[in-house]
């Protein structure tokens, strides 16, 4: 509304698998907050590190460089190193949103030789031209969509290209599919069993079944998070109902201030 000061606050993104800036426009122009930070260092497979304490240190300086109190909002695989941020105490982090996160309560470390295999296979693809990549990385991008959305898809085509036909993009992308199963099996080591103080609120997608609906509501049951299933979604929420994180970011912001002023 005009004339509403801005919110005391800033929003941290932290992508998931083969994220990219230009999927969460819906949400960062919903948003109204002063500062809205896609952390690119947080992409799974973009860092040199394969292990899970390199997007996390991502995040974690992107919250104490902010000059205001963040709230990190985190998808799917971000879900990961945000939960590492979630376990210690950094300052000015006012709250987490995990959105439809990935959760791996027993993960299986037999997969873990993946994460070598796609290392290799990404510094390879690496080096492709980028007339072969950016037909990859099409054909990826509409299968994730296609798969993953009920709404259509929100990029133009240089966009795609821009994000998933360039060879670096594609690498990065597939060696995140690797990283997956390493950062699963890391994340027990900073586990306490301690619920954490943070707030943590958890939004699943309206399509999490079986499986992956339990492993969600353990992790929230381990977080301590406020869990919603949105209806009439599927993994990528931020395409099908981006005011629903919208919403999500700014009744944490509330609540926080409340408290603080209470």
């Amino acid at each position: 509304m005009p004339g509403t000061q801005p919110a005391p606050y800033r929003v941290l993104i932290l992508p998931g698998l083969a994220g990219c800036h230009p999927d969460w426009r819906a949400v960062i122009d919903g948003l109204d907050a002063p500062v809205v930070e896609y952390v690119s260092g947080a992409l799974p497979g973009l860092d040199p590190s394969p292990a899970i304490a390199a997007p996390a240190a991502a995040a974690e300086s992107a919250v104490r460089g902010s000059e205001l109190p963040a709230i990190v909002v985190a998808h799917s695989m971000g879900s990961m190193p945000a939960e590492v941020l979630i376990r210690r105490d950094v300052p000015r982090l006012l709250g987490v949103i995990l959105v439809d996160p990935s959760a791996e309560p027993a993960p299986n470390r037999f997969f873990s030789w993946l994460g070598g295999f796609t290392e290799s296979v990404g510094d390879f693809v690496d080096q492709l031209p980028m007339s072969i990549t950016k037909w990859i990385g099409r054909r990826i991008r509409y299968t994730a969509v296609c798969m993953d959305a009920y709404g259509p898809e929100p990029l133009t085509p240089a966009e795609v290209d821009e994000e998933y036909g360039r060879p670096e993009a594609l690498a990065a992308a597939i060696r995140g599919y690797g990283r997956y199963y390493r950062w699963a099996t890391e994340l027990p080591a900073y586990r306490d069993g301690r619920v954490p103080r943070i707030p943590v609120r958890m939004l699943i997608a309206g399509d999490s079944v079986g499986r992956e609906l339990r492993n969600q509501r353990w992790l929230a049951a381990q977080l301590g998070a406020v869990a919603e299933v949105v209806p009439e979604t599927r993994h990528l929420i931020y395409i099908d109902r981006p005011d629903t994180i919208i919403d999500a970011v700014r009744a944490m912001a509330e609540e926080r201030s409340g408290r603080s002023h209470g």
